[in-house]
């Protein structure tokens, strides 16, 4: 079934100018984004999680990246 809000390439790509952090789960310190991975890797052994700290929005998401 197709979705009924589709929205053109290039009216996400305007949407994410400033970065594309809004579809992603905001915790409020590094602390509970470090629980929650761990508790989501328990789940799955092969998922590999870390945390870092979003400069856009100033909150913490988790990535299955490693950062560099």
């Amino acid at each position: 079934m197709p979705r009924k809000n589709r929205q053109t390439k290039a009216t996400r790509t305007t949407f994410n100018l400033g970065g594309d952090c809004f579809h992603k789960k905001r915790y409020t310190n590094e602390l509970i984004a470090k629980r929650d991975a761990e508790a989501m890797q328990l789940g799955s052994f092969d998922l590999e999680l870390s945390v870092y700290k979003c400069q856009r929005c100033g909150g913490w998401h988790l990535t299955s990246r490693q950062s560099q």
